[in-house]
């Protein structure tokens, strides 16, 4: 069976001229101020799927088709395997026993001696408060 041959000059001709329009003419307008960026973006999208389109008109042969249908039937058979390996959960493994750390011993304890008493702070020496040579005096900007 030959490979089926689904390209047709007038077509492939059409699409070409028909997206030239379509860029051509959104740059025009968009230069001129006439439609905004997104009506733009708009024909510029559709100028390119006029070639989505007509790959998709371009249908795989019935002999591509057979092959297509035994490769994602082999993807498929191997797909259950994938997920049950996935979806296990693994097994913990038991970290190797390490020697136990020594204990240090604690310092004591503080003891409490108590709040100083008021009658020893009245006969602490008193800082004496330093004195200047000179007033001060404010300096003139």
């Amino acid at each position: 069976m030959p490979p089926q041959n689904n390209n047709n000059l007038f077509t492939e001709v059409g699409i070409i001229l028909v997206s030239i329009g379509l860029i051509g003419g959104g740059v025009l307008l968009l230069v001129l101020g006439k439609i905004a960026f997104a009506d733009g973006a708009l024909m510029f999208t559709l100028a390119i799927g006029l070639y989505g389109v007509n790959t998709a008109l371009r249908a795989p042969s019935a002999t591509q088709q057979a092959q297509i249908g035994a490769l994602s039937s082999q993807v498929l058979s191997v797909l259950p395997q994938v997920v049950q390996a996935a979806a296990s959960t693994p097994t913990p493994t038991v970290p190797p026993q390490a020697q136990p750390m020594p204990v240090q011993q604690q310092a004591p304890a503080p003891v409490y001696q108590g709040a100083p008493s008021v009658s020893s702070l009245e006969t602490a020496p008193v800082p004496a408060i330093p004195q200047f040579s000179a007033p001060l005096q404010a300096v003139p900007r």
